[in-house]
């Protein structure tokens, strides 16, 4: 598939040099990558980012025999410090930046999904107006020029990044709704284990490998209680203070107690959906424990891999439908009710205007007598 984006990219530029749709990844700078490279240090790993290739080969040795979620977290922080690909039209910049820094390729487009991508339409065409242009055929439809093209291209890249923005945004709210009915005092389900992948003034953040979820788990509460650690490992907050270094932080209690947490640290994690009046629904992570997470053998089957996605769908999507019908047998007793005493024939408020009019044309007068 790459080969094919990559044969089709040369040759509609070739064929048309000014007006070719191209995707372009540029080189990220190196300061983004010093987080990586502070992580990757603490576990051993050196990671070299001064061309694709050396980043390429470095993360490929960054792997932890003991921890395989190491190597993932360190490949995470190395996309997120990357620059976003981007469509652009081949008139508008110089052919030194066309170049794919993800894919180490000098010219790239998409060409191979036309069912779901109109950039990969425009390609065809441009394309076959390659292929007719090679065989001295007339060519069919007018092409987009530069200027049109530019304008295609900007649109399609913002529709683009908002398609991401709508993606995360889902999955959050399938995360929320998974555990919005689930008390996290007593459901196992809502503690997992966690991996601290950053060290923050007031807390770290923390990867649940089981459910993919990231967060802050904070170690200062609102109230200036910091976390400390019991004989069990149980966490609990307390007067006290906390000292941030590079690759750790240190809570300490006014009694002299102290834990710290380092980076790739495994801890037990409790997870609760906290809801706000002004922003939408958020997960929030605290941490109960600075040991890892031991499952129970009765969660053993359900937390020895990590969810998927469609898995997630599929129970809060049940769930959802257990609520809508628990919510249509209650609709369907209040209606029974209701018809049972209601006078009207109709079921809105103008039906029974139109009923009260009907009776006020009425001639009652021989009813009456009069």
């Amino acid at each position: 598939m790459i080969l094919a984006n990559h044969w089709v990219a040369k040759k509609i530029w070739e064929s048309f040099p000014h007006q070719a749709l191209l995707r372009q990844h540029p080189p990220p700078h190196q300061e983004f990558f010093s987080e990586l490279r502070e992580c990757a240090k603490a576990k051993g790993f050196f990671i070299d980012t001064r061309s694709n290739k050396t980043l390429a080969d470095s993360l490929d040795n960054a792997n932890d025999p003991h921890d395989p979620i190491v190597n993932r977290l360190l490949r995470s922080m190395a996309t997120q410090a990357m620059s976003n690909a981007l469509y652009f039209s081949t008139g508008s910049c110089a052919e030194e930046e066309f170049h794919h820094y993800g894919l180490a390729l000098d010219k790239y487009t998409h060409f191979t999904s036309p069912i779901r991508r109109y950039s990969d339409i425009v390609v065809h065409r441009l394309l076959m107006a390659a292929i007719s242009k090679d065989k001295k055929m007339e060519i069919k439809g007018n092409l987009f020029s530069n200027k049109d093209l530019e304008e295609l291209c900007r649109h399609i890249n913002n529709r683009n990044r908002a398609a991401q923005h709508s993606q995360k945004q889902s999955t959050e709210l399938f995360q929320c709704m998974y555990f919005k009915d689930k008390d996290p005092a007593t459901e196992e389900r809502c503690i997992s284990d966690g991996v601290i992948y950053s060290i923050r003034t007031n807390g770290v953040l923390v990867f649940i490998p089981r459910f993919g979820i990231k967060g802050a788990a904070y170690l200062k509460n609102k109230d200036g209680l910091v976390i400390s650690s019991g004989p069990d490992s149980r966490s609990a907050w307390k007067p006290g203070s906390l000292q941030r270094f590079q690759n750790k932080i240190t809570s300490t209690t006014t009694d002299g107690e102290s834990v710290t947490f380092h980076l790739f640290d495994h801890v037990t994690v409790r997870m609760s959906v906290q809801a706000s009046r002004c922003h939408s629904d958020t997960i929030r992570l605290e941490i109960i424990s600075n040991k890892p997470y031991k499952i129970p053998n009765t969660e053993l089957t359900h937390q020895s891999s990590p969810l998927l996605k469609s898995e997630l769908v599929k129970e809060v999507t049940k769930s959802m439908e257990e609520a809508q019908l628990a919510q249509e047998v209650k609709v369907n007793i209040i209606q029974e009710e209701y018809q049972e005493y209601c006078q009207t024939k109709g079921r809105s408020l103008y039906t029974l205007l139109e009923e009260i009019r009907d009776l006020a044309l009425l001639d009652v007068s021989n009813n009456y007598g009069l």
